[in-house]
């Protein structure tokens, strides 16, 4: 989560596009990297001041 703070004056700024190229190594888990984008949107929406919804 931190990583993605970390991006959020970007994020604010709309100069942030996030792709998975560099983001996640081949051997990561697919849970793991569900739980990244799952982050990924909370932490984009809360910048944009947008309601966060999941699908479960």
């Amino acid at each position: 989560m931190g990583k993605l703070l970390r991006l959020e004056p970007v994020i604010r700024q709309g100069g942030c596009i996030i792709c998975a190229d560099h983001q996640a190594a081949p051997q990561t888990p697919l849970p793991h990297y569900r739980y990244y984008l799952r982050r990924l949107r909370e932490v984009m929406s809360d910048v944009r001041g947008e309601k966060v919804v999941t699908a479960r």
